[in-house]
């Protein structure tokens, strides 16, 4: 997608490694594409994470906190 972007004479793309999950990394994040472009025109929140398992019983605590943290929270505090 970078390489696409980058043919579209589109502004340089950038790729900023972050876990989502904290509102202090979606912050850092998003102050750096403000930095990079000086706004944000569009904003696609595609992070996702989900553990497959045949009961719902075997996902523990620490795997439904993470698919939380990353399905709805990252949501939340990259928007704000």
């Amino acid at each position: 997608m970078l390489r696409q972007n980058k043919r579209s004479n589109a502004k340089d793309p950038i790729a900023i490694p972050a876990d989502l999950g904290y509102e202090e990394n979606c912050r850092k994040v998003v102050e750096e594409v403000m930095n990079t472009y000086g706004c944000i025109d569009i904003l696609v929140n595609n992070a996702a994470e989900q553990y497959v398992r045949p009961l719902i019983t075997e996902i523990t605590e620490q795997q439904l906190e993470r698919v939380f943290r990353t399905n709805v929270f990252s949501y939340f505090f990259v928007s704000k």
